[in-house]
């Protein structure tokens, strides 16, 4: 079976959609807003863990890869990560408001809490 170009130019595009880097802002004194959704850690098999959203379905992996559910009204467009060494992250998907992208290098390492909100 040969595959047109236009087949393989449809599954190019899609993948370098799904590897876009998230937008990211780190410091040590970055602020978001107030309450939010919590997130919960989770290490339920030895290989893998995460952190999972109470509400929706936004979650950060150990592999780095970050999905945001927002809606523009209830669900995760941008996550507040806090750090074990005090730093703190604001992190949004390339688009502003929903999709998979990729932390910051190590990124999903030292996370000490996560919120988000929309």
């Amino acid at each position: 079976m040969k595959l047109a170009p236009s087949v393989f130019l449809g599954i190019a595009s899609a993948l370098g959609a799904l590897a876009d880097p998230c937008t990211v802002f780190v410091g040590s004194n970055v602020s978001g807003a107030g309450g939010g959704i919590s997130f919960t850690f989770n290490h339920d098999n030895p290989d893998h863990w995460s952190w999972n959203s109470d509400v929706g379905d936004a979650v950060i992996q150990d592999d780095g890869w970050a999905y945001f559910d927002g809606n523009g009204k209830t669900r995760t467009a941008t996550m507040r990560i806090t750090y074990n060494d005090g730093n703190t992250a604001l992190v949004q998907p390339p688009n502003g408001q929903n999709g998979w992208c990729t932390l910051q290098a190590d990124g999903q390492n030292g996370i000490n809490n996560v919120s988000g909100w929309d």
